[in-house]
């Protein structure tokens, strides 16, 4: 969550403390899309996806869920509800009842 915009950002890593450093422009590597809205926080934080291509076909729905025009904490919020309540996160995705996740907020 960026704390001088209401944007928000989704993305994946195995690093979060790195991460957040290089969108923060700490390290260098940070995504392009969030330099202009720097400094960046996290809100909310999933873990415990058993491998990459889990964790990568949950941030492209999450990121490709309705209310895409739609910004900031709120809509990421009703995204995730949304996403968690779902059978499957995209046609070729594990059934999510498998999933072992962890949602912080």
């Amino acid at each position: 969550l960026s704390q001088t915009s209401k944007r928000s950002y989704v993305g994946i890593t195995n690093n979060a403390t790195r991460r957040l450093k290089q969108h923060n422009g700490q390290l260098t590597g940070g995504a392009k899309a969030t330099r202009a809205h720097r400094p960046w926080l996290y809100y909310i934080t999933v873990t415990g996806f058993p491998d990459q291509t889990s964790a990568l076909q949950f941030e492209w729905m999450w990121k490709h869920m309705p209310l895409r025009k739609s910004n900031g904490e709120n809509a990421r919020i009703k995204k995730l509800n949304m996403l968690l309540q779902k059978e499957r996160w995209t046609n070729k995705a594990s059934l999510a009842c498998t999933m072992p996740l962890c949602v912080n907020i």
